[in-house]
């Protein structure tokens, strides 16, 4: 292929990389997208306060019971002292940056040596950057743990292939434990295949193998996971379905009522194709790595979500979304040869993966302004008030965190939203409310239109009895004649009674205005 058409195909690669990170940058602000990023914070505190001993063992304290976490805490630290402060929007770019960056290396690297055309990587390129499959990588916790792993994944897998680098595959295995549970995983995968094929390496993986499940499991006996699980026989019945579902939560977000079978069918589809392409291409190490170890991830996930009624719905969760982005991958180099065969098959699967990141990216965009919107109306709750609306966070909690020194607010980002007392009360109407072990539902049949498709909107909940006490949440859908629902999950707003609800809009120019829509007594 001459330089021309080398340098074209790099370009076509680019665009999903640069939109990435414009989507990134307009979308997240300089505040946790989820709870569990709480623990960034606490990390800063101990940094801030402790022996290097007591840090050292807070690194390897870990998240939830199970999660060790130390390479996130590692990179959350190193820019806490670049930055000179903790700021959650650089940290995330940043490790998208590092991250992203170094998987797409390794796959342009793998491709350059299987002597595979350049084009297939900017095909991989729409998958990686697919983005509604990449939400996971707008939040801190999600990509410093799944996209940390899935670069150890990706290197272990690279560097097993090509049979270079020995010295620090051996580090990187024996490190990924350090960077996710399903690092633990790895290890007997690795190990069984290098005997299978032979590796130099065999017997020192199979030794790392043994030590490391033994490992793991003195880990779990000292940590056992709170709640009670799902009989065996609920897991094994609904595993399939969910372990399916995992590797299909790449599809797009056609229908929420049908998410489970959607994303089910594609990971039934890319299931089928992996077998067939794999019994036709034995020799393509790489991609068979990837898949062996996104299947073992996701049979741990569900096996460790077995709480509650179903498996499958927890196992849709955002932050899985990148497995599924490499079961995509893994799929598509393993069928490569085939592609190969002819130019009309290039050209379907080039036409097909650009369908799906053009789908990916319209999908996203539809939900962009809610997750933005979202995010605006946590910060500003906890600056102004100690409160979510999104998640649960204790009140304390986030005014340490709106008051340390090692975080700053944006002000650009606060909603300016100042509420009157209504003239006249009225009563509100056409609404629902559900309140399901904490959560609430609210759902308006009938509120006004938007004047302009640019304008921004949130609710806003007054407290009768103490109107200076406003909340804002965003609407998880605002579109035209279509009932408009919020989500509430919140420990300083349990329900609605002795509420005034306004709409707060926010015009493209930047002037505001609210509405006042009625009250719960």
């Amino acid at each position: 292929m001459n330089r021309s058409r080398i340098n074209l195909f790099l370009c076509f690669a680019a665009i999903p990389i640069v939109l990435h990170f414009y989507l990134l940058n307009q979308t997240i602000v300089n505040f946790p997208s989820w709870g569990d990023d709480f623990l960034f914070f606490e990390l800063i505190e101990h940094a801030q306060k402790d022996s290097w001993t007591q840090m050292l063992a807070f690194l390897f304290k870990p998240h939830n019971q199970i999660h060790l976490l130390f390479f996130g805490k590692v990179f959350a630290l190193l820019s806490y002292w670049v930055f000179g402060s903790l700021q959650i929007k650089y940290t995330i770019v940043a490790a998208n940056l590092v991250l992203l960056g170094g998987i797409s290396f390794l796959f342009f690297k793998y491709l350059k040596n299987q002597l595979h055309g350049i084009w297939h990587f900017a095909g991989i390129m729409c998958i990686l950057f697919a983005p509604s499959a990449s939400i996971d990588n707008y939040q801190l916790i999600g990509v410093l743990q799944h996209s940390g792993s899935l670069l150890f994944l990706t290197f272990i897998a690279y560097a097993t292939a090509t049979r270079k680098h020995p010295k620090t595959l051996l580090l990187a295995v024996a490190f990924y434990p350090l960077v996710s549970t399903e690092g633990w995983a790895m290890l007997p995968i690795l190990a069984v295949y290098m005997l299978l094929t032979k590796h130099p390496l065999r017997k020192i993986v199979a030794f790392m193998a043994v030590l490391g499940l033994g490992i793991f499991a003195y880990f779990l006996a000292q940590h056992p996971q709170p709640g009670a699980s799902n009989s065996i026989l609920n897991i094994l019945f609904q595993a399939p379905i969910a372990l399916l579902t995992f590797l299909g939560n790449a599809a797009w977000p056609i229908s929420d009522s049908f998410k489970i079978q959607i994303n089910a069918l594609l990971g039934a589809l890319l299931f089928v194709l992996g077998i067939i392409f794999v019994r036709k291409n034995k020799h393509l190490e790489m991609p068979i790595i990837l898949w062996l170890h996104v299947l073992a991830t996701g049979a741990m996930i569900c096996v460790g979500r077995s709480q509650g009624s179903s498996i499958s719905t927890l196992i849709l969760s955002e932050r899985f979304h990148s497995y599924s982005s490499f079961a995509l991958i893994g799929t598509y180099l393993l069928g490569i040869p085939l592609f190969n065969k002819s130019s009309v098959r290039r050209k379907l699967i080039g036409l097909t993966i650009c369908l799906y990141f053009t789908g990916s990216f319209y999908y996203f965009t539809k939900g962009q302004d809610a997750f933005h919107n979202r995010l605006r109306a946590d910060l500003t709750n906890a600056y102004q008030h100690a409160s979510l609306l999104s998640y649960p966070a204790a009140s304390n909690q986030i005014s340490a965190l709106m008051h340390a020194n090692y975080f700053k607010v944006d002000s650009s980002d606060l909603l300016p939203c100042k509420l009157a007392i209504p003239l006249e009360y009225k009563a509100l109407k056409d609404y629902s409310i559900e309140n399901r072990n904490g959560q609430i539902t609210l759902k308006f049949n009938a509120l006004p239109e938007k004047k302009s498709k640019e304008d921004q909107r949130w609710l806003s909940i007054q407290s009768i009895t103490h109107p200076d006490s406003t909340l804002l949440i965003a609407f998880v859908r605002d579109q035209e004649n279509k009932p408009r629902v919020v989500h509430i999950n919140s420990l300083q707003l349990t329900n609605l009674t002795q509420k005034n609800l306004w709409l707060f809009t926010q015009q493209a120019n930047g002037k505001s205005e609210t509405e006042y829509l009625g009250s719960i007594k």
